[in-house]
This record gives structure tokens, sequence and C-alpha cells, in this order.
């Protein structure tokens, strides 16, 4: 059985939801190519049942394959090719991400590689722009850049939202928006607010990522409907729920972006989710599908269990590391969210200054892994230091997604302080590594779930004695994992 993982470290808006820039100096897009392209699919992921409810966990690669494909196969650069993305709701922002990186794709290779032609700007639902460069973690900039109805004057407009069910919501929205320009369009010809030469009235679309299968309560108007102006991703079933693999709020699963936010002497951002009343400290149920048993897990979960460990099992107390290596490349994901909470932590102990650590990620190779450099490769072969060297004594925490039965990660510690010996006898023997010796590094271990198996081999016991084996949460050993990221 093959088994198709929700997540991958590569140019998926999903899990790097980081456009920042990429176009503006007119260099060339980012290729499209998926770092596990072949297990890519256009076929929507199975039915899964809890109870009574039907459930479909959407995969990032497959909510970013069915976006594609409705660019590409309903035309919506040809009917729209929109310039403003409006979207209708905070949880639509997301969508409107991934929406806007693909355009953006497409927009490079018209441009020839060079400069895009339409920046794609995202308003959130109160027309104020929605700009994660300047703020990664809010939808909310209330507003600190230009935007409003009368910013949409001339435009080609896209509203987009996550689903379309009785249509209602996405109705009203519509002709609150039309309301709202239309106010504008009559301030401009009073010599209101905003006076001036009015643009015309924006050219509008929407786009939904499912157009739910269900009765629809209200009609969109004819301008959109009748110019072929309404793009969605895939219809759905009506009675079936969509479990989608994003959410808009500081969780480094869906925005892995650090970039520096500490490195001015700022205190760290708030940690306050925007849908933070549906973050739980209990465990998802157990879903089913034939005779398998599977956890589908939250983003807002794994980072629970991550901040819950970090407190209730007193890593910082214990062990304060300074680096973090993620012992396989699918583990940078857990690297990246506990880092995000360790510099939180700091931010308060440092009293909103600058961190204690900047707390460097290694990958599996030690080369340093660095989103901000380069948020879709974890492998940047020698561009920054790194190698065995680097970890002389620092505090280490080693982290991975699973511990099962503990092979892996044994070998793995065993060939780190292989490594990090010969890095030493070569520091001794005035090598490459020449110089003074700062001491063998202290290490610990992370691991997000201590599967629940007989372990066939054990940790280092300068590890397990001193208490630095630190997990998320313990998980029943039959009981498969459906990762958010």
């Amino acid at each position: 059985v093959q088994i198709a993982y929700p997540f991958n470290l590569d140019n998926t808006p999903m899990t790097q939801p980081v456009a920042h820039g990429e176009h503006a100096s007119g260099a060339a897009p980012p290729p499209r190519k998926s770092l596990d392209h072949l297990a890519r699919t256009r076929s929507p992921p199975p039915v899964l049942t809890n109870g009574a409810t039907s459930i479909r966990a959407m995969s990032s690669h497959y909510v970013e394959t069915i976006i594609e494909r409705a660019v590409e196969e309903q035309g919506l650069v040809a009917k729209l090719d929109p310039q403003v993305l409006v979207a209708a709701t905070d949880s639509a922002l997301p969508v409107a991400r991934a929406l806007r990186q693909y355009l953006r794709y497409k927009a490079g290779i018209a441009a020839a590689g060079g400069a895009p032609l339409h920046d794609y700007v995202i308003l959130n639902a109160q027309l104020e722009v929605y700009d994660e460069d300047a703020n990664p973690y809010l939808a909310h900039l209330h507003g600190t850049s230009p935007g409003g109805a009368a910013s949409l004057a001339g435009k080609r407009v896209l509203v987009v939202d996550k689903a379309d069910a009785t249509r209602v919501s996405l109705a009203k929205f519509i002709a609150s928006l039309k309301e709202q320009v239309a106010a504008a369009h009559a301030s401009a010809g009073a010599g209101g607010a905003g006076a001036g030469a009015w643009g015309g009235d924006p050219v509008l679309g929407v786009f939904v990522l499912h157009n739910k299968q269900v009765t629809k309560a209200a009609d969109l108007p004819a301008d959109i409907t009748d110019a072929g102006r309404y793009f969605y991703g895939e219809a759905m079933q009506g009675d079936v729920q969509i479990a989608y693999p994003f959410n808009l709020d500081n969780t480094p699963m869906t925005q892995p972006v650090a970039h520096g936010e500490h490195a001015s002497g700022a205190a760290p951002p708030p940690r306050k989710s925007l849908d933070h009343l549906a973050r739980t400290r209990s465990p998802p149920p157990v879903l089913t599908n034939g005779a398998t048993s599977i956890r589908a897990m939250s983003s807002h979960y794994v980072e629970t269990i991550i901040e819950r460990a970090v407190e209730e099992q007193g890593l910082v107390a214990k062990l304060d590391p300074q680096v973090l290596v993620a012992a396989t490349d699918s583990a940078l994901p857990v690297a990246r969210a506990l880092r995000q909470y360790l510099r939180y932590k700091a931010g308060i102990a440092a009293a909103g200054g600058a961190p204690l650590h900047d707390y460097v990620i290694l990958n599996a190779q030690l080369e340093v892994y660095d989103e901000d450099a380069n948020p879709y490769l974890a492998h940047l072969h020698g561009t920054s230091p790194g190698g065995a060297a680097s970890l002389a004594g620092k505090r280490v925490l080693v982290v991975d997604k699973a511990d099962a039965t503990r092979v892996s990660l044994a070998k793995f510690i065993a060939s780190l302080k292989e490594q990090v010996a010969a890095a030493h006898a070569s520091a001794g023997a005035g090598g490459a590594g020449a110089g003074a010796w700062g001491g063998d590094p202290v290490l610990g271990v992370f691991v997000l779930h201590n599967k629940q198996v007989t372990k066939a081999a054990d940790l280092p016991a300068d590890i397990t004695d001193a208490g630095r084996y630190f997990y998320g949460e313990a998980m029943q050993g039959d009981v498969q994992i459906a990762y958010p990221f």
C-alpha cells in the first residue's frame, strides 16, 4: 500500500504561503516542481467516517492541484485576469494566497520571466490590504495600506471563498461589496473623501474552492454568472464535511515565516489565533478508512501539543536548546513549529527584546536550513556555516516526527555523535576544523509522537538519564497519523 502524505517541502502555498516578493526583482518564479511530484494526483481523497459524519480530509497537494486545474480548465485568466483578490472571510485568505501564488507563476511565464503582469493585491473582508510580508499573523491591518472600495475602481476583482453551499453568505457579501463601491463612486462624484476621477466600476468574478451540491437559497449577480466569471475548484456532495489543510493564524505549520520578527528586538507576535476558540487540548477523533484507523492532526492541535510539551516537560529548563537538528526532511516542519514557540518564550524572557538564542535549524546533513533564504528547499549545500563542528559546545535538540521502533532515530543520533567525534579529532589534530574545541554538544530529543510499540533500539544514556527525551504525545502504535504539514 502506497502512502499519500499531506505535506511536502516545496513551493506549495498551503504550507509555504510565502510570496515575499519573489517576483519583485524581476526574477523568474520558482520552478513548479514538487519533491514528490509523481505522487500528486487529480483524484479526490477518500471519504472517511467519524460515526455518522462523512469527512474528506484535503491534502495541501490536492488543494493546490484543484486550484491549478480550475485556473487552466475554466479559463480564469482569459475571462477575468484579476488584479485584486478579495477574501470574503478570514478563512478564505489561505485560498486567496494559494490562488495568487499560481497566478503569479502564470504571470511570470507570460512576462517571460520578468516582473509579473499584476501584483495580485489581496484584500480582506473589510477591504483592508492583507500583507503577509508586513504581518504574517493578522488578517486585519486596519488601514495601514491603501484599501477600501475606492481602490477597486476600474479593477478586475475576484471574490474568493472556501465553499459555496446555500450561497446566502456569498451573495450577501457581494451585494455589500457592490453597495460600498456605489458609495465610493457617489463620494468621488460629489467631491467627498474619495473625490477624483472615478476609474469605473470594478469587473467582478467569484472563485470558491468547493461548490457544494445543495439547493442554493440565493443567486449571484447576473453580471458575474452571465459572463461565466463563476469559478470553482471542484463540486462536492453537500453532506460531506471538508477538513482543510490550512488555517490563518500564527501557526508555524501554515505560517513557517520567522523572517526576523525578533531581529530588531521587537516583541514576539501575540499568541492569539483568529479562530482561537477552535483550539483544543483534546486529541482529534480516530477516523476509519476501511480497516485502517487514522488520526488527522489539525495544525492547531499540533501547535497545542508542542506548546504543552515544552511547558509541562520542562524542555527549556532541562536543555534550553540553541540548535535544532531535523533527523529527516519531514521533521523540518516540526522543528520550525518548535522554534517558533521557543522564540516566543525567549522573547518573553528577554522582556520583549532580542531572543536569548536564534535557534538555528540544521537538516539531517547538518546544513543550515533557512526558510528566509530559501523557503522551498531543505538542502542548501553549504551556503551557510554548518557541519558537526558548528555543534561544539552547543545545546542541541534532535527533532523527529515520530518515534516508533526507535531504530532510525537511534542510528541518526549515533551517526551524529560519530561526526562530532570526528570534528573534535580534526580540531585537535590541526585539520580542517582546527581551533579551540568548544566542548562536546549536550544532546536532547524531541518527537511529536511517541508510538507505544516495542522499541528495538535504545537512545544514549546521556540523553535519557538526564531527562532530555521530550515528546508531544503518546500514540497507539496501530493508529496512522495524517499530519497537516
